[in-house]
């Protein structure tokens, strides 16, 4: 299964193209808008060449339209393991190099709107937890785990993802019903979070706004694609985003 997501930013600052030891070519950038009131920034990666034909398009300010899927990847680091969200575009389109909607903080580019939708499905890796906010607006966390099937060096791969969810009010509540193991189609809005470890240390997090949800029946659920027995590994810093 994928978890597909389609974006419409601004590029923060120049894509940067780089090249492994195989020379496979690589672009990264940032795409950032505004879901709201709300501003959102998001790691892209084209990957071949694509990203070689598109390189020299991707700058700070163009309006872009990016189509991909939505993976985890995992790195070690003193000894832990962290993770972090990413976008593996497969489409990327230059819509506009200016526009009214730009505009520049934290030294890069954003755009005033624009479009941010993601569609997954996965199963929940345990219960979700509900809480209530100051003002009584229920709230409920999950994680969902999401089978990546993918062939690399001409052989089958297999890898699960992991993406937090949070659900507001009636979804909340509907959220907060479902057990662990339970098979959910959702939609909803990729954004971005921060929080201070009991340390004192500040952590950024990527979670997916959830706007609609479906439970999947189960003996659907269960001829679908099982993610492997595991939990998430811990989410780590990602400082090169400016939020």
């Amino acid at each position: 299964m994928k978890t597909l997501i389609k974006l419409i930013g601004a590029v923060q600052k120049d894509g940067e193209l780089r090249y492994t030891r195989e020379g496979l070519a690589i672009l990264n950038f940032v795409v950032a808008g505004t879901q709201g009131k709300k501003p959102w920034f998001h790691r892209i990666s084209v990957i071949g060449k694509f990203a070689e034909a598109i390189a020299e398009r991707i700058k700070a300010g163009a309006i872009v339209s990016v189509q991909g899927e939505l993976v985890q990847d995992r790195w070690e680091k003193d000894g832990k393991t962290y993770s972090a969200v990413q976008i593996r575009a497969d489409g990327v389109r230059v819509l506009s190099n200016k526009g009214h909607e730009i505009v520049q903080d934290n030294g890069g580019f954003r755009l005033i709107g624009g479009m941010n939708v993601v569609f997954g499905y996965g199963n929940l890796t345990k219960a979700p937890v509900r809480r209530t906010t100051s003002n009584g607006t229920p709230v409920a966390n999950a994680t969902v785990a999401v089978n990546r099937v993918f062939t690399s060096g001409g052989e089958k791969q297999e890898q699960v993802s992991y993406f937090d969810l949070t659900a507001w009010e009636a979804l909340a509540e509907e959220l907060a019903n479902l057990p662990k193991g339970t098979g959910i189609d959702f939609t909803g809005v990729l954004e971005n979070d921060s929080y201070e470890t009991s340390g004192g240390e500040k952590r950024f997090t990527t979670r997916i706004n959830v706007k609609r949800l479906f439970r999947a029946e189960p003996k659907l659920a269960d001829q679908g694609e099982k993610p492997a027995a595991g939990e998430p590994v811990a989410v780590g810093a990602e400082d090169d985003l400016p939020f």
